[in-house]
Formats: C-alpha cells, structure tokens, sequence
C-alpha cells in the first residue's frame, strides 16, 4: 500500500460511518490510520495526534453533531481531539477530503451535543461545521453514500496529485520546427537531429496556405529522416497552425514515392554505396543533397519537377491520422489526461479551435502516471 489516509471523526456517533469509511479505503490500497479512539488518559495524545496527521497522504475528516473528547495535556488551546486533527492537517498542507452530515439527516439525540448540553451546548460543533463549510466538503446521511463519496474523492486527490505534478510539463514531445523548405534549413534540421543537437522525435511541417512546400522537398525531407534520424513523426500544419494531420517519415515517403516515383528513383541514386559512405552520417546527409540537386536536374529542373503540397492533399492522404485532443484552456485537468493516454498514437496533438498547442509524448506521459499512480 503506497498510500496513506488519516481518518479522522469523533468515535461513538460515527463508528459505523467510521467502519464503512475504512472498509471502502482498504479496499483501494489505502493504509488507514484511525486515531479517534485514542485514550483519553494517555498524556502523550496530542503530540501523537500531529505525528500521525502528518505522516498520512489524505486527511479524510467525518463530521455530525459532537464535538469530541478534549485533551487536558499538551493542548493550551482547549480544542478536541478532532479539531486538533484537522488543524495539523491544515497546518501540514494536506489534501483535505470533508464530510458533513447533512443537516435535515436523523441523528440520535444522545449524539447531539446542542441536546445533552455538551461542548457549550453544542456551539463548539456548530462553528467547527460553519468554518468547514466553507471549503469543499460532501454531504452525507448515511454509511453508505459516505464509503461511496471516500471513494470518489480519493479516487479524485490522486488525480489532481498528479495533474499537479505534471502541470509544468505535460510530457511534450522534442520537436523540430521547419519554418520552410529551403534545402538549408532541411540540411541544418536533418544533420542537428543526426548529431542529437536536438533530439527530435517529431517534426513540425508548416504548409501555409499552399505555396510554401514543394513536392521535392518533402520528399527529400521524408526520406532523410526515414533514413538517417529518430524522428518518429511529422506533423503537418496549415497557416496560423491549423493541425491537418500526423504519420510516420516512411508513411510520408510512402504516399510520395507512389504520387512521383521519379522523385524516388533521384533520391535512391542519391544514396551513396556503402563504399562511398563516411564515418559520419552528417556528412553523407550534405552528399545527399548536393546529389539530389544534380538528378533533379537531370530531369529537367526541380522547378519544373515540383509541385506545390496544398494543405487539402495531406488531409486525403492514406496512413495520416488526423486525431486531435481539443483543450479549452491551459489546464490540466484529470479529464485531458485520461484523452491523451487512452490515445492509440505515439504522439497526442493537443489543438484549440482547430490550431496545434502542443504535442505530447503519449508513452511518456502514461510511464508517468503509472509510476504515480497508487
């Protein structure tokens, strides 16, 4: 059991509640830790009260109409044992999980403070309920929806543990960003992901409205990762990063390859023989290219060989995933985390209105929050 809830109520009202509370938890690998039925000689009790708060993950805190046993030793401020509970939970920082019973639910009399004159006829309870009121708490009027509400709100404090974990950072995929087709900058982004300069599992491909990619390029783009980098993804982009869709370096090579097969043949003659390879792949890459320039020529001109990769063409090509987890705002939520993991992609592209925001490593992401998990 990784995980540890304190349970805190007074005994004798609540000892059924109590009992269907521990029941549900131990059932989830939650090692309770039950202190309400401390004794009340025992002079040491308030100072095992806060060492128990404070090693327990959960502070989980049932309510009715008593107020509970107050310690004579140790406690200068006259609270009880219950008090003294939740206090040192606020004071540690605890996820505090509240439960109220409800104020029209039955009760028996001999369990009411405000009826047998108890605790200043019960206005101590009564402000210790008002003050916890005003947090998020849950109603209960009897066992049963109480061991259902715990579990549900554990279930909930482990996720938002996690969330706030993983706020800062979502697992996002390594991204390599062409901001065009120029071979420069395909040679400067293919040798940065060889030498892991930048270690690039996915690269982003922005095609504008149209003009901005030609079929050549692409392809040469494609082939290259396929070949010579880790780039498990690219991810196509319209203008102002409208998301069109993912697939694999192959993939894309693929569908190419069969559209231009000539395109194939110049970038397959462009491969150096292993005789002519060098002990540095980087440099095979400027070979490649330089190569691959030559055979366009051959075949009349690469300006006259392209043709311009319109944003409609990708979203029709065959092996493209066009899934997309849309995010209303910058939160994480526990929600957004369950759309992402239950992905059967490599990589999750998170989009708004349609544009790309971020992209995430799904098998990372999901190692996270398994090694987080309870």
């Amino acid at each position: 059991m990784d995980k540890s809830a304190y349970l805190s109520s007074t005994f004798q009202d609540l000892k059924a509640h109590r009992e269907a509370v521990y029941g549900v938890l131990t059932k989830m690998r939650i090692r309770v830790i039950a202190m309400e039925d401390y004794v009340a000689r025992d002079n040491r009790m308030v100072d095992q009260v806060r060492r128990d708060v404070n090693a327990c993950d959960y502070y989980v805190g049932l309510y009715a109409w008593r107020y509970g046993y107050v310690p004579p030793d140790g406690n200068p401020d006259g609270l009880s044992v219950t008090e003294l509970e939740y206090r040192e939970a606020v004071k540690q920082g605890k996820p505090r999980l509240l439960f109220l019973l409800d104020a029209n639910a039955p009760w028996p009399l001999p369990f009411v403070d405000a009826n047998t004159g108890e605790n200043d006829r019960g206005e101590r309870i009564r402000r210790l309920r008002e003050e916890l009121s005003q947090r998020m708490y849950s109603p209960f009027t009897n066992t049963e929806d109480l061991a259902i509400g715990a579990a549900a709100a554990i279930h909930l404090a482990a996720a938002d543990a996690k969330t706030e974990s993983l706020s800062g950072d979502l697992s996002s995929a390594s991204c390599l960003t062409m901001q065009s087709s120029v071979l420069p900058e395909i040679v400067n982004n293919i040798r940065s992901a060889i030498a892991e300069q930048v270690k690039a599992d996915v690269i982003k491909v922005n095609l504008g409205q149209g003009k901005s990619w030609w079929s050549t390029r692409l392809h040469l783009l494609s082939a290259l990762c396929a070949d010579y980098t880790q780039v498990r993804q690219i991810v196509f982009e319209a203008d102002e990063y409208r998301f069109l869709g993912m697939c694999s370096p192959s993939q894309a090579r693929r569908v190419l390859s069969r559209a231009f097969p000539d395109v194939e043949e110049a970038y397959r003659q462009s491969v150096p023989s292993p005789q002519e390879m060098s002990f540095d792949p980087a440099d095979d890459v400027n070979s490649i290219v330089d190569r691959f320039s030559e055979q366009m020529d051959m075949l009349g001109g690469e300006p006259n060989v392209k043709k311009w990769v319109e944003p409609h063409l990708i979203e029709d090509w065959p092996g493209v995933s066009k899934d997309s987890v849309e995010v209303s705002g910058g939160a994480v939520t526990p929600s957004l985390l369950e759309a992402i993991v239950r992905r059967q992609t490599p990589f999750v592209v998170l989009v708004r209105d349609g544009k790309v925001q971020r992209i995430v490593d799904r098998s990372a992401l999901a190692t996270r929050l398994a090694i987080g998990s309870l």
